[in-house]
């Protein structure tokens, strides 16, 4: 099945699967899984992971991170909490990556209470962390908040391009946040003030022209 997996036979792969059914582990679900992922079926994701809830085979994290990427993908808050409330806690406790790759899925999913809780949650933030919870204030439009935790933060962390150019994007898509836009631009260090890092300035001061002749 592995084989067919890389082949890019996943239909073949699918149907090995179920001829072996139900004497199949939780590594050959995350192999599918895991297919599926790469061509972009999260729907066929959650149908193995429904069918995979029926039996009474053990999973790991491995397993559950193929389950939150396909949340991702699908971006819808209830499928993010189902996923979420699926996980067994204690696995998430456990596993700082099960933790961030939540945070990311939420955030994505624009449920950004429950990203903002589990990033609070986390004994060591780091910059992933931290950087998807900025992108998923900054393409719902809080620019406020996602200015006030990159504040609360910056003790705790040293930024890197990306930090830098999700807080630059969450003040252009909020609006009114130009001037804080300039002064974190400022303090930036040379080395990260990057092609990306200056497009994403440049939106802001775009949006500052169009503000203008408004």
């Amino acid at each position: 099945m592995d084989m067919y997996c890389n082949c890019g036979s996943i239909i073949r792969a699918r149907e090995l699967f179920n001829q072996l059914l139900p004497i199949v582990d939780h590594v050959a679900y995350s192999t599918l899984m895991k297919a599926y992922l790469s061509v972009n079926q999260p729907v066929e994701i959650l149908n193995l992971f429904k069918q995979f809830q029926l039996s009474s085979i053990s999973s790991d994290s491995i397993f559950y991170l193929n389950i939150i990427h396909a949340g991702y993908k699908l971006g819808l808050i209830h499928q993010a909490e189902y996923i979420h409330r699926s996980i067994p806690s204690n696995m998430i406790e456990k596993n700082l990556s099960l933790q961030i790759n939540l945070i990311d899925m939420h955030s994505h999913c624009l449920h950004l209470n429950e990203a903002d809780r589990l990033f609070n949650l986390l004994k060591e933030k780091d910059k992933n962390s931290l950087g998807y919870l900025i992108h998923g204030y900054a393409i719902n439009g809080q620019g406020q908040k996602a200015l006030k935790l990159f504040q609360e933060i910056k003790s705790e962390l040293k930024f890197n391009e990306q930090i830098y150019k999700m807080i630059l994007y969450a003040c252009a898509f909020t609006g009114g946040l130009v001037n804080e836009a300039k002064e974190i631009y400022n303090t930036i260090p040379e080395k990260y003030k990057t092609s990306d890092v200056a497009a994403a300035m440049v939106s802001i001061v775009e949006f500052e022209i169009d503000l203008i002749f408004v």
